[in-house]
């Protein structure tokens, strides 16, 4: 028997910690629910329920973008309804201007409700916003560049690749212009026509008189009168120009009617093959269609490209590069890793975009030209409205994923990292026992010293 080293006691005091350690352990899984607190706990556990947790956290945030993202394009939809609204009213007005039942004063009303409505039209474009970023004014498009100046891309389809497009101007567009033959003159009453413009000559009329009821109608006709030339006011082959005068007023003034005078429109060549490789070629598919300084090529899968150009600036013969990018849209993260976006575009739509800018409805003619603008104006407007419909689409549909990730990835890391109660509740009963017997046997241990007393008796 020995009394400096009690083994005993060594003995019952090591399982008597062991078991402390054990039951804290289990007293800190209990309160904190979590299985693994620390990485002592389980060290690839540790790190994967962390990184896992990491991905959650991502998915949740993912999610409202998401959410926030279908309200920026609701927000698009409604404005574009409101537009909608809109051309369909200035249809209306085209439909009723161009019935001959009604006077050319009666159409200076419809022309200025139309011009309120335009204004309209522009407003929503300028002022839809969603935190403090406009939607419909062009800011969600695709960025493009051209290099040259008085040149632009006014418009692309969704389908045209990120690259650089080549074409070349042969011919710039001409106004509609007509120079009648004879002058006006006083004393003769008569009748003649602008651009189906009407206005009646008295021979009580003075020269000034005459001059100021001819520049009267064209100006309602959208024609510029100037010493005997009639102008148009914009480019192109839509313009045109018809003046027409009573018998009278061809015998007094020497003249003769003027027919179906027409501008004329840009024409282009396009690169379908070109030694720079930086050049994205046209394929010998691709077609032009041309409305004054405007020019749009066309292809197979919505391939869909315009052009502008300010023909004071542009000469014939200069070579005009389009660049396309894949910036200026709204980029919405949905996932909880780099590149995983998704890219909103919505169109611009305005008075330029759609080509209603040039429109006049002073005249029966105008109106009936207006009417096929705005059934395309509104055919421009479904489009983007089914673009923004199929992006809020999408979005809906990515929320739904996210939810379901973040609901199984969740479930998993539960599994991985959240303990078990009952299970760690038996533990802890078994670790307190073990430390209750522990306690107990440490105190019998220290006792065996003093039978040495005994022996020295």
């Amino acid at each position: 028997m020995r009394i400096n080293t009690n083994i005993s006691a060594l003995t019952a005091n090591a399982y008597l910690s062991k078991s402390e350690s054990n039951l804290t352990r289990a007293l800190e899984r209990l309160s904190s629910g979590y299985k693994i607190n620390r990485a002592v706990d389980d060290a690839a556990g540790k790190a994967i329920s962390e990184k896992m947790k990491r991905q959650i956290r991502g998915l949740d945030r993912s999610s409202m973008n998401a959410q926030d993202g279908i309200s920026v394009v609701e927000t698009a939809e409604g404005a574009l309804g409101e537009i909608t609204g809109i051309i369909q009213r200035m249809r209306e007005l085209a439909v009723q201007g161009a019935d001959d039942t009604y006077s050319d004063d009666d159409r200076g009303g419809i022309q200025s409700e139309i011009e309120q409505l335009q204004k309209e039209i522009d407003r929503i474009a300028r002022d839809t916003e969603f935190n403090n970023k406009t939607l419909l004014d062009g800011n969600l498009q695709r960025r493009t560049y051209t290099d040259t100046e008085g040149a632009e891309i006014s418009n692309l389809s969704n389908t045209v690749a990120a690259g650089k497009y080549e074409v070349t101007v042969d011919a710039l567009p001409q106004k509609a212009q007509t120079t009648m033959t004879g002058a006006l003159a006083a004393g003769t009453a008569g009748k003649m026509k602008v651009n189906g413009a009407q206005v009646e000559i008295l021979a009580t009329d003075t020269l000034d008189e005459v001059i100021e009821k001819v520049r009267d109608a064209a100006d309602r006709a959208g024609i510029v009168y100037e010493n005997g030339t009639f102008t148009s006011q914009y480019y192109g082959s839509s313009q045109r120009i018809d003046v027409t005068f009573s018998q009278s007023l061809k015998d007094a003034w020497g003249t003769t009617n003027i027919e179906n005078v027409q501008g004329t429109d840009t024409q282009v060549t396009l690169t379908t093959t070109s030694a720079d490789e930086e050049i994205t070629n046209f394929k010998t598919t691709a077609t032009v269609s041309s409305d004054g300084e405007k020019f749009k090529i066309t292809d197979r899968g919505e391939f869909s490209l315009e052009f502008t150009i300010d023909p004071d600036v542009v000469k014939a013969g200069d070579v005009v590069v389009g660049e396309v990018t894949d910036m200026g849209t709204m980029v919405i993260q949905l996932g909880t890793n780099t590149g995983q976006t998704m890219n909103i575009i919505i169109p611009e739509v305005t008075n330029a975009s759609m080509g209603l800018e040039k429109l006049n409805y002073r005249t029966d003619q105008g109106c009936d030209y207006a009417i096929t603008a705005l059934d395309e104006a509104l055919a421009y407007v479904s489009r983007a409205r089914t673009q923004i419909g199929a992006q809020e689409n999408r979005l809906e549909k990515a929320v739904s994923s996210l939810d379901v990730t973040n609901e199984n990835m969740t479930s998993a890391v539960s599994r991985l990292a959240d303990v078990d109660m009952a299970k760690e509740m038996t533990s802890y009963t078994s670790y307190n026992v073990l430390q209750q017997a522990g306690t107990t046997m440490l105190a019998q241990a220290n006792q065996l010293p003093e039978r040495v007393l005994q022996l020295l008796q």
